[in-house]
């Protein structure tokens, strides 16, 4: 569980380590969500899947292409959890060791975004990994964002296996980006930063790799930052309650037995 420690007073902060960002006392992107559908999950951390290690490769390759070989070392084994792969991981210095093909995969992804010309346009000159904490004037509930592009506005960068409009733009709504954005434009917007808009630079997993860049509906858009300020007060009192020992909720809020609704299309013959 990731402790909730640190206050921090409103302000950017450029080069924070990420498990110095985990230790802010704010309100983040993960911990409304996690707060809007299930609040006993609040500040609890997922374990790392194959899937969020190679997201987390790609991001380094991208931007943060000097730390690539500080932080990560490629290697022809095939196979994790062998005494050949503890050998070498224990040689690699620290270093996180990555099979030799999700290496290439990264580097490749990271060369056909910045064959993108305007997702290489918002990656010139910017800066990477930008920390963001301020209170929210309307709730006054602190709040915390990581941005992973500023340049001439704030941008994000998403990994897909399917970019396309369609395909990405369903993701998008599942998956909470436009809360993200909302969050991520208000906390712009309240320490001074260009916050006219967010493009998310999308590049598929697979070969060859197809990069998009999406800019999202501003109706919708509108219609999450409402419901974000009911999310700050969900944060709010959720946290406050954890701090109580007051055990929270989980899915449905029920204590007892809950009907399940099927929904329309399983009732077809």
């Amino acid at each position: 569980m990731t402790a909730i420690a640190i206050a921090a007073p409103a302000g950017i902060i450029d080069g924070l380590p990420f498990d110095e960002y985990l230790q802010i006392s704010a309100a983040s992107v993960t911990a409304m969500k996690a707060v809007a559908l299930c609040p006993a999950k609040l500040g609890v951390e997922r374990e790392q899947t194959a899937a969020m290690r190679m997201g987390s490769l790609t991001h380094c390759a991208i931007l943060e292409p000097d730390a690539l070989e500080r932080r990560y070392v490629a290697t022809d084994l095939d196979r994790r959890g062998t005494k050949a792969w503890d050998a070498e991981a224990q040689a690699a210095g620290g270093r996180e060791l990555i099979k030799r093909d999700e290496w290439e995969t990264a580097l490749a992804m990271r060369d056909a975004v910045h064959a993108h010309a305007a997702a290489s346009a918002l990656l010139a000159d910017a800066i990477t990994e930008r920390t963001l904490t301020w209170t929210d004037p309307e709730t006054g509930v602190p709040c915390k964002a990581r941005l992973d592009i500023y340049s001439v506005c704030p941008a994000d960068l998403k990994t897909a296996a399917d970019a396309s409009p369609d395909g990405w733009g369903k993701a998008a709504i599942k998956d909470g980006y436009y809360l993200q954005a909302v969050h991520y434009l208000e906390g712009c917007r309240a320490l001074g930063l260009n916050a006219d808009g967010m493009p998310f630079v999308v590049v598929e997993k697979s070969f060859p790799h197809v990069v998009e860049v999406y800019e999202l509906d501003p109706r919708l858009l509108e219609i999450v930052a409402r419901r974000r300020i009911n999310y700050l007060h969900a944060w709010r009192i959720a946290v406050a309650a954890r701090a109580r020992g007051i055990r929270l909720p989980g899915y449905t809020g029920a204590a007892g037995i809950h009907q399940l609704t099927a929904p329309m299309w399983a009732m077809g013959e």
